[in-house]
């Protein structure tokens, strides 16, 4: 892995974005004062690549500068002969962190989650975070910790600089895989011990019981088939015999052996009731002939003019002749004395005129009285409605404050309710966070465990070994590779209740915070409402004055409710008044006007009716003359004339009279010959037609009867004759075949019950085939026979089932048993004093062999390691404590052993292009910085990015590329130094020396 360009925001000191260049740079120098920012470089590059910071694996919200609320860290990198992307962002609040991981080269191959983007960076790095801080970021003071240790405290330090802290993983890997496997290895044991010992044999043994079963069920099954056919049979000829007797029952029921002789009966009655009636039409014949000559001669008097009618109608002629004459006398009397009284009327006219003038003033008066009285009720009326309605309203803001109150005290509770619920989302958010951080470094520290079988897999006994280059022992044995899926599948899981918890708590802060904006729009909205309610309180005030809101409406407006009810008791009583002087002047113009009317009319009428009476009279006497009557030839008719004429009327009309009775009496004996003819033809229906049809209907449900039963009737018939004469030898033959058919179906009874006989013979045989007493006993038995049957299915099944059960337990207690017992070995080999203490003794050795060349290199081969990390010094060919050594050696021991565990990591797979060295190079003097500087950028010959980190200008002076962190009141920023800049710092450190 070899940084190509870093990006930073929100980092630690680094509040603005800041953007280094990497690309093309070999040795370089990262330069500035304590505290300006240098080894937050670091912590961005780690934090890029592996989500945590330097001194927390799993977090890294520590990084995100005071201030700020987020953090952003971008690094571009090459590895494996690819360029790559990698993007974090983190955030204080809720808002989801962001990891990205993307090949610039194929943009296709991306990765959009922290899981995935560490798995990927760890494969193409060939580091663990752990590793990569132990050979990438080589901090100050370690290796130098690592000199001066003694044999006790250096073997920790041992361990986690050349990656044996892999053995301690993989011992309490190993130790938890056998305290999980060991008991399940136990339970398979246990469960297959609650198995039948050999499945398979009972199954057959089982199932040989279970044939013979069914055969026994079988046979019992086929004999209880054959009863019930049996039984069947013996039923159907029960049935059958049963059907024989009640059709013969039936038929005695239905037989009529007298139906001839009652047909042979009604044929006589019905002759005699044919010649009564011929008798009753002919003599209703001829009455109608005198009826019809009787209504001939009326006829011929109503042509002649003297017919009933006729005659009736001049004789009320004549007397309503002699009524009108005097009606007409009366009303020319009562034409005389209307004329007198009209004209007394006309001269009553003028002093009636006046009377109504004074009428109309007086109303006039009175309405101008009522329009003042309504305008006054109008006027209270609107008053007492403004103070209502101000009432109300007032009452209204009462109600709408304490219902704010309400409001407002559910709300805070409700507000207070979901803020408990945020906290307490956030705080399950963040121990799911938590949790999911330790699943993930399980995850990995099972996967650095299956690398380390795996790695183990390629050891070869009696070759050296890939890690700590010993020879493996003729006793070594491959550890397993632990599943990744088991702790892959956690992680996951623990990863989507993290985020599940997160969306929940940001989901319940969101509804907190909605409460408490609710809260405050219920508060701004009351403030804005209470300039309104101030004002109608006022406008109440002015209308009432001072009142008490705890007294009801009606006490408050009782004084304006009784002037507006005095008001209108005035107006109503104006009003009364108005209308009586107004009914009263319209009653007199009325009285005027109808009198003017009425005098004219009455004039009018007393002409017209003049004129009518001697209409009248014209009328009259043209009537009488259209009566072709004897009368005198004056124009003035008499009583006595009128008398006669009315006398000879009714004599015509009497003798009209006379004929119109005959023919009456004519009609009604017409009509009682008539009515006795219909009597006689009712009698013969009731008395011949309804007992044939009684009769005929009886014998034919006996012919049904016969066709129902089967016995045809052909040669009788089932329909009777049409003619009653033939009905009594239809009805004999009947007879006959019902005795037939009767005495056959008694026959076929007793045949049928011969059958049933034979049939239970036949059932107490099968019985004692079987073995049994009777059809319980075989029921029983059969039932019996079911049950063991069903009870020896389920056992077989049973059996059967366990078959597999049986052979998958066999085979997992097979497959699980050596591998518990390989872990417990593996738990004895990784105990402290055993392969541990042997891999790091190998491991320090080639440790050592490599630090000695790089410190030969660098103090032209006057230093090296002994074995036990004392130095040997070339010149005396001793080893001495490293704790003799001057400043200067003692840091090119330590970097020697830095460049060393740097060599390891790269030998072991790991992508080493880069490190970062954050030593102290004050303790050199300039050659042996120097030579530290030329030893390291031998390093870089092979494209390998080398940062040193200092405060000292020294240092810059002797590297190329410097890069210059500086930090002010807006945070740190970075720069490459140019020739000037190099030259201040030059400068800079000089005047210190000369201070």
């Amino acid at each position: 892995m070899r940084p190509l360009k870093l990006h930073v925001k929100g980092l630690r000191s680094y509040r603005s974005p800041d953007d280094v260049d990497f690309t093309g740079k070999g040795l370089i120098g990262i330069v500035g004062k304590t505290g300006s920012g240098k080894s937050s470089l670091m912590e961005a590059i780690f934090f890029a690549l592996f989500a945590g910071s330097t001194w927390d694996l799993r977090s890294a919200d520590a990084l995100i500068a005071d201030g700020e609320p987020s953090m952003l860290v971008e690094l571009t990198f090459g590895c494996q002969g690819k360029t790559w992307r990698v993007l974090r962002v983190l955030s204080r609040s809720s808002t989801p962190a962001r990891h990205e991981l993307v090949c610039l080269d194929d943009p296709a191959i991306r990765f959009d989650s922290k899981a995935a983007v560490n798995r990927q960076i760890e494969r193409l790095v060939g580091l663990t975070p752990k590793a990569f801080l132990k050979t990438i970021l080589l901090p100050q003071g370690r290796f130098q910790a690592l000199l001066h240790a003694n044999d006790t405290e250096r073997t920790p330090i041992l361990k986690t600089l050349l990656g044996l802290d892999v053995l301690d993983d993989i011992a309490q890997q190993a130790g938890e895989a056998f305290r999980r496997l060991d008991p399940r290895l136990r339970d398979l044991t246990t469960e297959r011990d609650l198995l039948l010992k050999n499945p398979e044999a009972a199954a057959r043994r089982l199932g040989d019981r279970l044939e013979t079963i069914r055969t026994r069920h079988r046979a019992l099954t086929g004999t209880r088939q054959q009863i019930t056919d049996i039984r069947t049979g013996t039923g159907e000829a029960q049935e059958r015999a049963q059907q024989a007797s009640a059709d013969a029952t039936r038929l005695a029921e239905l037989r009529r052996p007298d139906a001839a002789d009652l047909f042979t009966a009604l044929i006589d009655e019905r002759d005699r009731h044919v010649k009564r009636i011929e008798e009753c039409t002919a003599s209703v014949k001829d009455k109608t002939l005198l009826r019809d000559h009787i209504d001939a001669t009326i006829l011929d008097g109503i042509r002649a003019g003297i017919g009933l009618a006729q005659s009736i109608e001049v004789a009320e002629a004549l007397r309503s002749a002699k009524r009108q004459r005097r009606e007409l006398q009366r009303q020319q009397t009562d034409v005389d004395k209307r004329s007198s009284e009209l004209k007394a009327r006309q001269a009553d006219l003028p002093a009636r005129e006046e009377r109504s003038a004074l009428d109309a003033k007086l109303a006039d008066e009175q309405r101008l009285a009522h329009e003042e009285a309504k305008a006054a009720h109008r006027r209270a009326s609107d008053a007492l409605a403004t103070a209502s309605r101000a009432l109300g309203e007032v009452r209204a803001d009462q109600a709408a404050a304490i219902a704010f109150s309400q409001a407002v005290t559910e709300k805070e509770a409700a507000a207070a309710a979901a803020q408990t619920l945020a906290d307490n989302a956030e705080e399950a958010a963040r121990k799911s966070k938590v949790l999911a951080e330790v699943a993930q470094a399980e995850h990995e520290a099972a996967i650095r465990a299956n690398s380390a079988a795996h790695l183990a897999a390629t050891c070869l006994i009696g070759q050296p070994c890939p890690v700590c280059s010993q020879t493996v022992p003729d006793s070594f044995t491959i550890p397993a590779a632990p599943d990744e899926s088991v702790t892959a599948a956690a992680s996951k899981a623990a990863q989507r209740n993290a985020a599940t918890a997160a969306a929940t708590s940001t989901k319940r802060g969101a509804a907190a915070h909605r409460l408490r904006d609710e809260l405050a729009q219920l508060h701004d909205s009351e403030r804005a409402a209470l300039p309104q309610r101030a004002e109608r309180a006022d406008k109440l005030t002015q209308l009432l004055g001072e009142i008490d809101l705890g007294t009801d409406d009606a006490t408050l407006l009782a004084n304006l409710h009784r002037v507006v009810a005095e008001a209108e008791q005035q107006a109503d009583r104006q009003g009364r008044e108005e209308v009586n002087a107004r009914v009263a002047a319209r009653t007199s113009a009325a009285a005027v006007r109808a009198l003017r009317e009425d005098l004219a009319k009455a004039s009018d009428a007393l002409a017209a009716e003049a004129s009518r009476l001697d209409s009248v009279w014209a009328e009259l006497r043209n009537e009488l003359a259209e009566l072709r009557l004897d009368l005198d030839s004056s124009d003035d008719l008499n009583d006595a004339d009128l008398d006669r004429c009315i006398a000879a009327a009714v004599t015509r009309q009497n003798a009209a009279k006379a004929l119109e009775d005959e023919l009456q009496q004519a009609q009604a004996d017409a009509a009682l010959q008539q009515v006795q003819l219909e009597r006689l033809r009712a009698a013969l229906a009731t008395d011949i037609d309804n007992p044939v049809s009684v009769l005929t209907t009886a014998l034919r449900s006996l012919a049904g009867a016969l066709a129902s039963i089967g016995a045809a009737a052909e040669h009788v018939g089932c329909e009777p004759p049409a003619d009653l004469d033939g009905k009594p030898d239809w009805a004999r033959s009947l007879d006959v075949r019902a005795e037939q058919v009767a005495a056959a179906a008694v026959a076929a009874a007793a045949a049928a019950a011969t059958a049933a006989q034979a049939a239970q013979e036949q059932e107490a045989a099968l019985l004692r085939i079987v073995g049994v007493a009777d059809l319980d006993a075989l029921a029983e038995a059969t039932a019996e026979a079911h049950a063991d049957v069903k009870l020896l299915e389920r056992e077989l099944g049973e059996a059967q089932r366990q078959i597999p059960i049986a052979a998958d337990l066999s085979q997992r207690i097979g497959e699980l048993a050596p591998l518990v017992g390989a872990l417990d070995e593996v738990c004895t080999l990784m105990t402290p004093s055993n392969f541990p203490a042997a891999a790091i003794q190998q491991r320090q050795a080639r440790f050592l062999a490599l630090a000695t060349d790089r410190l030969l290199d660098m103090t032209d081969r006057r230093f090296g390691f002994a074995p036990d990390f004392r130095v040997v010094d070339a010149l005396t060919s001793q080893s001495r404590d490293a704790k003799t050594l001057s400043g200067g050696e003692t840091f090119l021991a330590s970097l020697a052993l830095a460049l060393a565990v740097v060599d390891l990591a790269g030998r072991a797979g790991g992508q080493v292009d880069a490190f970062f060295l954050d030593e102290g190079f004050g303790s050199l003097d300039q050659d042996a910085l120097r030579q530290a500087l030329d030893t390291l950028g031998q390093q870089t010959l092979g494209g390998r990015l080398i940062a040193v980190i200092s405060h000292m200008a020294a240092v810059a002076e002797e590297i190329d590329d410097v890069l210059l962190v500086r930090r002010s009141h807006r945070g740190s920023c970075t720069a490459w130094a140019s020739a000037e800049d190099r030259k201040q710092l030059a400068e800079s450190d000089f005047d210190e020396m000369l201070g």
